[in-house]
């Protein structure tokens, strides 16, 4: 109950599987991730620990064999011969990868069980021969934490968390005017532009206007909002085809009302259709030096319900795009995920594989509500646009 009044906060797990020196992840597919980096980001070995299953001993062989395959590395090419290691009631497998980038990879294929019988798959890819002990302890850690059930009760409660009910007393959509967009440049230092940005200013029946759509209304305590964080909240009044907003902590903006920049919920079930991206990019690179990162995140949605979801990153270092020298330093990629979503007004609901629940603030062109194709969605403040490329 005081969680649902907003009174008591449950503190976010911690990743499910973790080690000293090496990163932790979790996957929306129920996979745990240990991941080492190198010093510009660079993933380098990574350790996956599948959430666990009931796998028969005469199948074990071939479960490992069909999860090492699943999980490939773009550089993983031209494999050397397979040898099975270990025993016959814990076999692994390891290859090489001597084409891989920069040195000949190496990969390990295996399992654990858990206190309540069911198995765990486990795998390590390591860049080189000089990894092997670093990554043999985290092999080693990876396999107590799995096999102790230690994973997969913080799987459990990762997921349980997600699963917390709207507060009683947060912002109902009855009490929402909507949001104007209105694009603007950004600039960096320097005086540079370093990218375009959609304000998602959030408007109340009642007069006051909040900074950000970052998280949904429905999860927005209004009192708590105002006490901890009063620069971001203000008052709006319209005159004619102009919105005037003066902030809280002094300042003061205004927005052009338009038939085409009203943004509003969408009604319970309502479907979407199609791929939406976001791209951010910043840095000098452009500008003749330094260097410059793009992130690009984006969501498709199809028409029975599911969507898929995926981010990428890259970071290139050097005189600029094309010029001689340039080089790609860094780049990485999240997994797609499939799931299922769900339009609950100013709320868009995503259901992953594990279970696991996501809540989105939501937003569509009013204009547009009614369309199967549309133009742009606001989603935790970040303006997502329609991308009919592929």
């Amino acid at each position: 109950m005081l969680i649902q009044q907003g009174k008591l906060t449950m503190p976010e797990p911690p990743s499910p599987l973790n080690a000293a020196g090496w990163d932790g992840q979790y996957l929306s597919s129920g996979m745990s991730l240990l991941v080492s980096k190198s010093f510009n980001g660079l993933r380098q070995a990574t350790i996956y620990a599948a959430p666990p299953a009931t796998i028969a001993p005469e199948q074990l062989r071939e479960a490992i064999l069909r999860f090492a395959q699943s999980i490939a590395d773009k550089d993983d090419k031209a494999p050397g011969p397979l040898a099975w290691v270990g025993s016959a009631q814990a076999p692994w497998i390891k290859r090489s990868f001597p084409q891989a980038f920069e040195w000949p990879a190496i990969q390990m294929a295996g399992s654990v069980k858990l206190p309540d019988g069911r198995t765990a798959l486990i795998e390590v890819r390591c860049p080189n021969q000089g990894w092997l002990k670093s990554c043999a302890y985290g092999v080693d850690r990876a396999i107590f934490a799995v096999g102790s059930g230690e994973v997969e009760r913080r799987r459990t409660a990762t997921i349980a968390a997600t699963q917390a009910p709207p507060p009683i007393n947060g912002i109902k959509d009855a009490q929402i005017l909507g949001l104007f967009t209105q694009g603007r440049n950004t600039v960096g230092a320097g005086g540079y532009m370093t990218g375009y940005t959609v304000d998602s200013y959030l408007y109340l029946q009642d007069g006051s206007v909040k900074r950000d759509f970052d998280k949904p209304p429905a999860y927005i305590d209004p009192v708590a909002s105002r006490r901890d964080n009063p620069k971001q909240r203000g008052r709006w009044a319209r005159t004619g085809n102009r919105i005037s907003i003066a902030w809280a902590g002094g300042g003061s903006d205004s927005v052009d009302v338009k038939p085409c920049n009203r943004m509003i919920g969408g009604p319970n079930g309502m479907r979407l259709e199609g791929r939406y991206r976001h791209v951010i990019g910043s840095g000098m690179i452009a500008f003749g030096g330094g260097s410059t990162s793009l992130a690009d995140s984006e969501y498709r949605f199809f028409a029975d319900g599911t969507f898929a979801s995926d981010r990428s990153f890259s970071m290139m270092a050097g005189p600029g795009p094309g010029a001689e020298g340039a080089t790609a330093v860094a780049g990485g990629s999240g997994p797609c995920a499939r799931g299922h979503y769900q339009v609950q007004g100013y709320t868009l609901r995503l259901t992953y594989p594990d279970g696991r629940v996501s809540r989105m603030s939501f937003a569509a062109y009013a204009h547009e509500l009614s369309k199967a194709e549309r133009s742009g969605l606001m989603l935790d403040g970040t303006f997502y646009f329609r991308d009919s490329g592929r």
